[in-house]
């Protein structure tokens, strides 16, 4: 049925009546909004969703190429359907327009109002945004070559053609997703241009807190970056690796100058057995961690004489700054946890379920390590539960928890882990509305329903694509997420929050393939222990170590892949090649896990 639609019949009219009606149509008519200019509502707002209000918070729709604010004056026009009665819709001030967008290419212009899709009208309600992204995903998932719009300007309705250069967002799994491959391309780009010459990407500053900062949001762009998976990035990718190869190599500096010369060398405490040097330095937890995620997941190799002792360095660094809780940057105690006790509880996340990406590249976690960490978790879920937080904070806090407890190989059967899917997942469709850890709770959101299967991600991604739709803009970049304090932001903090912003948007597009394995635990380790909430072994499982018959006790395993080889010569003569590339000297014993001792065999 046609909103607010009039009937002229032949009936007589009081003159006097018309008069009145008239001034009234007069004074309500709508007659153009300037440029920026926020409009009064009149009388009371209608009952709207929460969840509505947020999305509509950025006033933009997205792809299309304009922002608006809602109509708020009534506007009436004759029904071109029926020219004897008139109509009046719901609508939306255009108060902004880019360039090079389909808007522009349509001639769109500031003080338009959109009023109607593809001959359907927008509502007559308090805000009609989301309604209008709707019915715009809608058209565009018709698979039509172009999308008609209802304009009223200038005291007249006209219908403008947009050509649809983009095509549908799916709720799919399949890594063939158009909609989402344009929207990752276009992100992917224009996260590419923020680069800094250095390789870094955010604001460069001498103060420890934007030193962890730059590291952290250049590692997320790294990773972003990795997910297009080809060579148009690849010099990008490169470029971060080597920022944060020089980022470490300089706290490895610092910390050798520091260290006691006695401890520079130390003789191998068994003979016949290589020992390596590990550097000691100190990284942030959250900062180790997503260095040790962007690692993991990047092409670094363990037996890499220039890699290893900068990875092994930042998992040393995570080990040395585990709070005796379990934690990581342990605000205070469990009991009565505080909000901003829920940083602890993120980079305590963070740091597990960098554990499990490494743990999929081969290198084993510390057994004791992982425990105390997932005590910590189950503790702070139990302790959310009992005091005063928002629930959405909650739900995202939950979602990592459970995230992380899948990277490091729980299994699904467990108790706690089901959960804390159940727990996690429950308010998905509204994780973007959590009051802090904003877009890493999505993050985490997401991750977890990718992890958990194709009727999470489906679910997942049904809440939030309208979500997703109004926040990129046509030139690829994000609208940022609204904090309050935006007016205080210097340009450029505004321009970092952008790029950690437009980081952590690209990786939940990238959730759509599995272009990330170490990240979304598709990637599987023989090695990887299978475990329990409490982070014990699993009977039956890997044992994490395999032990070579007759190696000397106390000697360690390394794994080397053929590729890391040079393929000249004998496997000996290889193997003492590439040790000497890492500076390490030593007997070279050659086995395979659970092969006899040489004299057992005949």
């Amino acid at each position: 049925m046609k909103p607010n639609q009039h009937t002229t019949t032949g009936a007589t009219v009081n003159p006097l009546l018309v008069i009145c009606v008239g001034l009234m149509f007069a004074l309500l008519t709508f007659t153009g909004c300037k440029k920026g200019e926020r409009m009064q509502r009149h009388g009371p707002p209608q009952e709207k969703n929460y969840v509505d209000s947020n999305i509509t918070e950025f006033h933009n729709l997205g792809w299309l190429g304009v922002q608006t604010h809602p109509l708020t004056k009534s506007i009436r026009f004759k029904d071109p359907e029926d020219l004897d009665s008139t109509i009046s819709p719901g609508g939306l001030v255009i108060t902004n327009v880019f360039a090079d967008s389909p808007a522009a290419d349509s001639e769109l212009e500031i003080g338009d109002v959109i009023v109607g899709i593809d001959g359907k009208w927008l509502p007559i309600k308090d805000d009609p945004t989301l309604d209008f992204i709707r019915l715009l995903e809608s058209s565009v998932a018709a698979m039509k070559e172009t999308t008609e719009l209802s304009i009223y300007s200038g005291r007249r309705q006209n219908l403008v053609t947009i050509k649809n250069n983009t095509v549908p967002l799916e709720p799919a799994i399949d890594n063939q997703v158009p909609r989402y491959q344009i929207a990752h391309s276009l992100g992917l780009k224009h996260l590419a241009e923020q680069q800094n010459e250095d390789g870094s990407f955010g604001q460069a500053s001498e103060s420890p807190d934007d030193f962890d900062q730059t590291l952290q949001t250049t590692c997320l762009a790294g990773m972003s970056l990795l997910s297009a998976r080809d060579d148009q990035f690849q010099p990008n990718v490169d470029a971060c690796l080597e920022f944060v190869a020089q980022q470490i190599d300089a706290k490895i500096t610092s910390a050798e100058k520091a260290a006691p010369k006695e401890d520079a060398e130390k003789k191998p405490a068994t003979p016949g057995v290589v020992m390596m040097k590990m550097s000691a330095f100190e990284l942030e937890p959250l900062t180790a961690a997503y260095v040790a995620q962007f690692l993991a997941e990047s092409d670094v190799q363990m037996m890499d004489g220039k890699w290893m002792p900068r990875l092994m360095g930042t998992i040393t660094s995570l080990s040395k700054s585990q709070h005796e809780s379990g934690a990581w940057n342990m605000v205070e105690k469990i009991d009565g946890m505080p909000r901003h006790v829920a940083h602890t509880t993120h980079t305590t996340n963070q740091v597990l379920l960098a554990i499990g990406m490494l743990e999929r590249k081969g290198v084993m976690g510390n057994p004791d390590t992982i425990k105390k960490a997932c005590g910590y978790l189950k503790q702070a879920k139990e302790a959310r539960a009992g005091i005063s937080i928002d629930r959405r904070l909650k739900n995202s806090l939950t979602a990592g928890t459970a995230a992380a407890l899948m990277s490091v190989n729980c299994q699904t059967n467990d108790a706690f882990l089901k959960q804390a899917v159940e727990d996690g997942l429950s308010g998905a469709g509204e994780c973007y509305l959590s009051p802090q850890f904003t877009l890493p709770g999505v993050l985490s959101t997401a991750l977890l329903a990718r992890q958990t299967g194709a009727d999470a991600w489906e679910q997942f991604h049904n809440e939030t694509k309208y979500w997703i739709s109004s926040v990129q803009l046509p030139d690829g970049s994000f609208n940022s997420m609204p904090t309050g304090s935006a007016d205080q932001d210097t340009d450029e903090e505004r321009n970092a929050d952008s790029v950690w912003e437009a980081a952590h948007y690209c990786l939940l597009l990238a959730m759509q393939s599995d272009k990330l394995p170490k990240l979304m635990a598709k990637a599987k380790s023989p090695m990887q222990v299978a475990r329990n909430s409490d982070g014990e072994k699993v009977e039956g499982s890997a044992s994490g170590t395999p032990a070579i018959p007759g190696m000397p006790a106390g000697a360690k395993v390394m794994s080397l892949q053929m590729g890391d080889l040079s393929g000249e010569g004998s496997l000996e003569d290889q193997l003492k090649e590439k040790l000497k590339e890492m500076g390490i000297e030593g007997d070279i014993q050659i086995g395979s896990p659970g092969a006899a001792p040489a004299e057992d065999k005949k």
